[in-house]
């Protein structure tokens, strides 16, 4: 039997609504996006800020340290600061950091060296090693090792050599003496300490071998990096210099008072008394400098957060589009038209919504599902 005709179906949904909850939804999660990012980089702001705090504290106990054993082996403050402060300037000036120039000097007056040859003696050793703060403190130390022996020997030429200097190279070609009747020397402990100085001195001096090699060395890419650290750890110093006075003259030791003197027996909770002082101590002596930025980034989130919560009315609504249309989306790729078999009779569309044959069971349970989404959104 002949078919009569075909049918399909066409249904046409209007999605301007749907658009526009979907457009209010992506604006808000757009700024939503933008907020987080703002936490996040006030978040790496503060922890910046807190270790740029934290380096200046460190600088400032590292000089208190070196204000103590200078001050001992000196036996005067006066002195000891001034040294500090001329140590500060030379390594300002150097590829050496202050703490690598403090280390060397204490080596050196440990063996003997006076206040007052220390920083000649100190440059001297400087330009020898070339910048170099392992070679500087291994001169400075086999340098203390013969003054305080009063003579060189074999040992201490080794040691010499192996951090770049040979003093009977210098020695021979300043009294042409051959290099075999100076080590025969060195071994009968003929080679006086003032002899390897007068030998330093000539291979620091200019035309010699070493004349300025400090300066030289600072004006390369890794001197000046050198120097660049040291000013920047010097200056974060200086900046919390009163920070770290006001703990050391007053705040710790009024804690160390309290810790002497308080009578927590009867006290359950005593000692974690005690301790989370310490800990409020220690950790807002790290965590001031973060402060401001923690406090940016909870602002911003909670600021995120709302724009959420304001968002879930879009969402709701669009539920509701989703359920009032469902059987339009279910309907949507399909399209009615009706085509008889004979030639005289025109085709014409027919609109069909809702459809037949769709139950009123699919209604109910498209219905259920998106009444429960949008319950739950509300919620």
């Amino acid at each position: 039997m002949a078919a009569d005709g075909s049918i399909r179906i066409s249904t046409e949904l209007d999605t301007a609504g749907l658009q526009s909850s979907l457009d209010k939804m992506n604006s808000m999660v757009e700024k939503g996006m933008k907020i987080a990012q703002m936490s996040i980089a006030g978040l790496a702001v503060g922890e910046a800020v807190k270790k740029l705090g934290e380096i200046g504290i460190e600088f400032n106990m590292q000089m208190q340290s070196l204000q103590a054993s200078f001050e001992t082996m000196t036996g005067s403050a006066e002195q000891a600061t001034s040294l500090i402060n001329n140590l500060k300037t030379m390594a300002a000036a150097t590829p050496f950091e202050v703490t690598g120039l403090a280390d060397a000097s204490k080596v050196m007056m440990s063996f003997g060296e006076s206040v007052n040859d220390l920083l000649p003696d100190l440059k001297m050793l400087g330009d020898i090693s070339q910048g170099d703060s392992q070679k500087l403190k291994g001169l400075a130390l086999v340098y203390g090792q013969v003054q305080s022996a009063g003579k060189l020997m074999g040992q201490d030429l080794l040691q010499m050599i192996n951090n770049g200097f040979n003093p009977l190279q210098v020695i021979s070609q300043k009294t042409g003496e051959a290099m075999s009747s100076l080590r025969d020397k060195v071994s009968k402990g003929q080679i006086s300490f003032d002899d390897l100085r007068q030998a330093m001195i000539a291979a620091t001096s200019e035309g010699g071998l070493f004349f300025n090699a400090m300066e030289k060395q600072s004006h390369t890419l890794q001197g000046q990096l050198s120097t660049l650290s040291d000013n920047f750890h010097q200056k974060m110093g200086s900046i919390m210099e009163p920070l770290v006075n006001e703990l050391t003259n007053k705040a710790v030791p009024a804690l160390n008072d309290f810790l002497s003197t308080a009578d927590f027996r009867g006290v359950a909770d005593g000692l974690n008394v005690v301790l989370g002082l310490l800990k409020l101590l220690v950790g807002s002596l790290k965590e001031i400098a973060v402060a401001a930025g923690i406090m940016f980034a909870a602002m911003k989130i909670n600021a995120m957060v709302a724009g959420y919560q304001a968002a879930l009315p879009v969402v709701a609504d669009l539920a509701r589009m989703l359920n009032t249309n469902a059987a339009a989306f279910l309907l949507m790729s399909e399209e009615m038209t009706i085509a008889t078999a004979s030639p005289r009779r025109t085709r014409r569309p027919i609109a069909l919504f809702p459809p037949e044959g769709f139950s009123d069971l699919k209604r109910a349970g498209i219905s259920h599902v998106l009444n429960h989404i949008v319950r739950r959104l509300s919620g």
